[in-house]
């Protein structure tokens, strides 16, 4: 994962912060932690997505199954059907972030 280095910020009424900090500690998180997860489920949203990053997004996730089940045939892993779903399920969690970043990242360069 990479460093997290950028800030972003907003304005918020004082009614506005409280109403945050009693959603965020009722999910037992801080709100800093609370925003993060909420914007980064958000880019996970397909409305947001261009066709290229959903594209992309799929490609880096099946590399990252096949890696990983590579892998784990060569240490010679048993499979169960919960080890393939665990390696499934971790190759979806962030590939749409991770595709976004990628094609940022060369836009910028």
């Amino acid at each position: 994962m990479d460093r997290l280095i950028r800030t972003t910020a907003t304005k918020l009424s004082s009614a506005e912060y409280e109403a945050l900090l009693r959603v965020a500690s009722s999910d037992g998180k801080t709100v800093s932690t609370w925003l993060r997860e909420l914007i980064l489920d958000a880019l996970q949203d397909e409305k947001y997505a261009k066709g290229e990053h959903v594209l992309l997004a799929e490609i880096l996730a099946l590399r990252a199954i096949t890696v990983n089940l590579l892998f784990a045939i060569g240490a010679n892993t048993t499979f169960t059907q919960q080890t393939v779903n665990s390696i499934m399920d971790a190759a979806d969690r962030n590939k749409l972030t991770r595709a976004i970043a990628r094609t940022t990242s060369k836009k910028e360069s």
